[in-house]
């Protein structure tokens, strides 16, 4: 066989294997389908579980702190551990992102720039109330 002939047979092998992949793909039963949209609202599900328990918990501590009570509770240390152990780093991240939101919110309007947040929020404003319009779920 010449080189020319050992690269055009190479070539059929390789496009036989890309066409099978493709019929392959095209070829997936009814049921994986419905499995794979299954695991997608069910991981659906869990983030906004996740999203719903985390932002219960942020109001629950801006609650505490508008009734002056104290802070660092056993119950809600408790209750940030568990959403750690159940979540992982997620609370954190969500945490993090509230509050660099609300930091960056009062630098601007501290800047004379008006936002959408401070527009929305009409007094007499609580932190429940800023929680509840940062928060994106």
């Amino acid at each position: 066989m010449t080189s020319q002939e050992v690269l055009l047979v190479m070539g059929l092998i390789i496009a036989a294997l890309v066409i099978k992949i493709w019929i392959d793909r095209i070829k997936r039963s009814p049921q994986m389908i419905e499995k794979e949209l299954q695991e997608i609202v069910a991981e659906g599900r869990h983030t906004k579980e996740m999203g719903n328990e985390i932002l219960a918990y942020f109001l629950e501590i801006a609650d505490s702190l508008e009734a002056g009570e104290e802070t660092y509770q056993d119950s809600q240390l408790k209750t940030a551990q568990h959403l750690i152990d159940t979540f992982g780093p997620n609370p954190m991240y969500y945490a993090t992102m509230i509050a660099g939101n609300l930091a960056r919110a009062i630098a601007l309007e501290i800047n004379g720039i008006s936002t959408n947040i401070f527009s929305e929020i009409k007094a007499p404003a609580t932190a429940r109330i800023v929680i509840e319009k940062t928060a994106i779920i």
